[in-house]
Protein backbone atom coordinates (compact mmCIF):
# COMPACT_ATOMS: atom_id res chain seq x y z
CA UNK A 1 0.00 0.00 0.00
CA UNK A 2 1.50 3.42 -1.04
CA UNK A 3 0.60 6.01 1.75
CA UNK A 4 0.45 9.85 -0.11
CA UNK A 5 2.63 12.17 1.70
CA UNK A 6 1.88 15.77 1.90
CA UNK A 7 4.14 19.24 2.44
CA UNK A 8 3.64 19.02 6.11
CA UNK A 9 5.53 15.37 5.90
CA UNK A 10 8.22 17.22 4.95
CA UNK A 11 8.66 19.88 7.21
CA UNK A 12 8.02 17.33 10.06
CA UNK A 13 11.36 15.80 8.30
CA UNK A 14 13.21 19.17 8.37
CA UNK A 15 12.08 19.57 11.90
CA UNK A 16 13.30 16.42 13.52
CA UNK A 17 16.58 16.50 11.33
CA UNK A 18 17.50 20.24 12.69
CA UNK A 19 16.05 19.56 16.41
CA UNK A 20 15.23 16.03 17.00
CA UNK A 21 11.83 16.00 17.31
CA UNK A 22 8.49 17.12 15.07
CA UNK A 23 7.11 19.73 17.30
CA UNK A 24 6.48 23.05 14.81
CA UNK A 25 4.29 24.93 14.02
CA UNK A 26 2.84 28.05 11.41
CA UNK A 27 3.08 31.23 12.73
CA UNK A 28 0.30 33.61 12.97
CA UNK A 29 -0.09 36.68 11.30
CA UNK A 30 1.02 38.67 14.42
CA UNK A 31 4.31 37.32 15.04
CA UNK A 32 4.81 37.26 11.41
CA UNK A 33 4.55 41.24 11.37
CA UNK A 34 6.60 41.13 14.28
CA UNK A 35 9.21 39.55 12.55
CA UNK A 36 8.82 40.89 9.16
CA UNK A 37 9.00 44.49 11.09
CA UNK A 38 12.66 43.89 12.60
CA UNK A 39 14.45 43.02 9.03
CA UNK A 40 15.94 45.90 7.56
CA UNK A 41 13.74 46.77 4.36
CA UNK A 42 10.70 44.50 5.00
CA UNK A 43 7.22 45.80 6.66
CA UNK A 44 4.05 43.95 8.02
CA UNK A 45 2.53 44.63 4.15
CA UNK A 46 5.32 43.23 2.73
CA UNK A 47 5.04 39.95 0.30
CA UNK A 48 8.47 39.12 0.29
CA UNK A 49 7.44 36.40 3.01
CA UNK A 50 4.58 34.58 2.35
CA UNK A 51 4.61 32.14 5.41
CA UNK A 52 6.87 31.37 8.80
CA UNK A 53 7.29 27.88 10.15
CA UNK A 54 8.83 27.45 13.69
CA UNK A 55 10.81 24.37 15.17
CA UNK A 56 10.54 24.82 19.06
CA UNK A 57 13.69 23.44 20.62
CA UNK A 58 11.30 21.38 23.10
CA UNK A 59 9.58 18.41 22.37
CA UNK A 60 6.37 19.33 22.83
CA UNK A 61 4.91 22.94 24.51
CA UNK A 62 3.75 23.44 27.65
CA UNK A 63 0.08 22.07 28.17
CA UNK A 64 0.34 19.01 25.49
Amino acid sequence: MIVSRDFTDDIDDCCNAIVGHTNWEFADKPLVEKIMSKRNGDHPNSDRIKCVVIFYNEEHEDGY
